[in-house]
């Protein structure tokens, strides 16, 4: 088996005979880049420096003997898997099995015979060949497997968090459709009831109804109009649009349009930001987020009490805070007020109705402009709700 001529391994030979050198490099000089070293030292040195594919390796050598070579390179991790061919004067078993103990993987004897050396040395190559391309196959497998199992994991996980999430929209709807059932079938059976003997009810009386009637359809109006927004950002049919804007004007605005609900329960509302506090957020989504706000401080807040809105640098982030006196929160309730699978309800202090849907639509918008939310409550003393916004000027 005569190696192909492109084939361009590398082979160490060591022998401290020259005219042994001469002759084996003259049978394989036209089929591997060759080195030569005519004693041990030399030899390990070569070894270490070029990392050659194959080294033929004389055993008798004065100094350091072949076997003497053979086991520092063995014992020598960068050069230990490098394959040894030792070259021997003697045909004796000893020698032979002394060799294959130190990790020889075969044998020539002199003197040389052509088609012995190249085949014995063809195959080692070959083999190393064989040995480099497995190793480099099973990198890859080892790299293959390692990837599929974080796709499995990351598929198992996302399969996992969709299921948890599409269990929480189903008890999120079936809530919101028990929440829709009960005033939508108080309405009705009011309106009934009056169509078929509003004549004899009194003025007072048709008064009562109508205003049980109208906090039917101001609960289902809030309870549907959160529902849509909150349905409409979640098929993001909703337009994320920064923009500069003036956020003491944005609570002015808020506030006014809650005059009626702040003066009815004789409420103090405090401002405290400059006037000219400008920055770069979503209007209409951080409007949906304090009008949601301040209109619960409003209504958890009782006669005379007071809420606050401020807003303050912090780290590089707004920080905007809407602190009421009103009845706050118990623990067990608190933990509830963001969480999709369980919407939370509860009338105002006046009985305001509330459909526990503007928190959650909150937390979307603000995670939505990369901010976030959260609260700090005491039952019976009140609630703050804060608000983190990244600060963009412009």
């Amino acid at each position: 088996m005569i190696p192909e001529e492109n084939i361009k391994n590398s082979i160490l030979i060591v022998d401290d005979q020259p005219q042994n050198i001469q002759l084996i490099g003259t049978l394989l000089i036209n089929y591997y880049n060759l080195y030569v070293a005519d004693n041990g030292e030399k030899a390990v040195k070569i070894a270490n420096d070029k990392k050659p594919d194959l080294i033929l390796l004389d055993i008798m050598m004065p100094v350091l003997s072949g076997f003497d070579v053979c086991t520092i390179l063995k014992s020598n991790p960068d050069t230990k898997d490098i394959p040894v061919i030792f070259l021997t004067a003697r045909n004796e078993t000893e020698d032979i099995v002394a060799g294959f103990k130190l990790g020889a993987v075969d044998y020539i004897t002199k003197p040389f015979k052509r088609d012995e050396v190249l085949i014995r040395v063809s195959t080692q190559i070959r083999l190393k060949e064989a040995e480099k391309e497995l190793k480099h196959k099973n990198k890859e497998l080892e790299l293959l497997n390692t990837e599929l199992i974080i796709s499995k994991n990351t598929i198992e996980k996302s399969a996992q968090e969709l299921e948890i999430l599409n269990q929480e929209k189903n008890k999120f709807f079936s809530i919101i459709a028990h929440d829709l059932k009960n005033p939508l079938a108080g309405f009705a059976g009011l309106t009934e009831m009056l169509s078929f003997k509003v004549e004899k009810y009194s003025t007072e009386e048709l008064k009562h109804y109508l205003d049980i009637m109208n906090d039917s359809a101001g609960q289902l109006n809030e309870l549907l109009s959160n529902l849509l927004e909150w349905a409409r950002l979640q098929m993001g049919n909703i337009e994320f649009k920064p923009d500069s804007n003036n956020l003491y004007d944005l609570v002015e605005r808020i506030i006014y349009l809650q005059n009626s609900n702040i003066t009815a329960k004789n409420i103090n509302v405090n401002v405290k930001m400059p006037s000219n506090f400008c920055f770069v957020y979503d209007p209409y989504m951080l409007e949906t987020v304090l009008r949601n706000l301040i209109t619960n401080a409003v209504k958890f807040t009782k006669e005379n009490g007071s809420v606050v809105i401020a807003a303050n640098m912090i780290n590089n982030n707004i920080v905007i805070s809407v602190k009421d006196s009103g009845i706050g929160m118990p623990p067990a309730l608190a933990k509830k007020i963001f969480a999709l699978k369980e919407v939370v309800s509860r009338k105002g202090t006046s009985g305001e109705a509330s459909t526990g849907l503007g928190l959650i639509l909150c937390k979307s918008f603000v995670e939505k402009n990369n901010g976030s939310i959260w609260f700090e409550t005491e039952a019976e003393k009140g609630s703050t709700f804060f608000v983190s916004l990244p600060f963009v000027k412009q």
